[in-house]
């Protein structure tokens, strides 16, 4: 069994890091929420930003994630502060299942980002030629236009990737802290049968 002192500070470091993702999920849903009533100006945009799905799609997906990770950091802080196995298996799990479901549309957004790109530059460009603009009327003018989304993307992959390192480490801490609670609710129940049999 692991010394005590190490298993506080694994206890102490897995409640800093649920609060700390618990109140980022706050913050990304007040964010999510402000973005889907108010979202900005277009731009070069023919339309709306608002009428492109792939802003919809992205603030919903946001909206969904920070409430997920919300709901998982409570589950954590509630199965530390209850030091339950069962309740730290549960949240194990469901952290687990949380990190697939994040990589998995991280690689299908990385996989598709080239023809969302195409996507929009060919309404760009459709939208600059209806209103006799010469925003985006080449491939080059329209790739500069995306110089600052792509900046955009690459500043939220950024900040995932951080994101899942620490979502990593908050999982072997967990493990490691599921494992020791395991072991001693076993020692405690073969003290009670040792002491019930006597």
């Amino acid at each position: 069994m692991l010394p005590t002192f190490f298993i506080q500070q694994l206890k102490i470091t897995a409640l800093t890091f649920n609060s700390i993702f618990a109140l980022i999920s706050i913050f990304s849903l007040l964010i999510a929420v402000f973005s889907w009533f108010s979202p900005p100006i277009a731009g070069i945009s023919p339309n709306p930003v608002a009428d492109h799905h792939q802003y919809s799609l992205a603030v919903f997906f946001v909206g969904a994630t920070s409430i997920s990770i919300f709901l998982l950091s409570v589950l954590g802080i509630v199965s530390l502060i209850l030091c339950s196995s069962f309740c730290m298996f549960l949240y194990i799990v469901m952290l687990l299942v949380q990190i697939f479901v994040q990589l998995s549309l991280s690689a299908f957004a990385l996989a598709n980002q080239h023809k969302i790109h195409a996507t929009l530059i060919s309404q760009w460009r459709s939208g600059s030629e209806e209103s006799f603009s010469g925003d985006c009327g080449s491939d080059a003018i329209c790739s500069n236009h995306l110089v600052l989304f792509s900046q955009v993307e690459r500043i939220i992959f950024i900040s995932l990737l951080v994101f899942f390192s620490f979502q990593v480490l908050l999982l072997f801490i967990s493990c490691c802290y599921c494992n020791y609670l395991s072991e001693k609710e076993q020692c405690e129940t073969i003290e009670k049968d040792n002491a019930n049999s006597n």
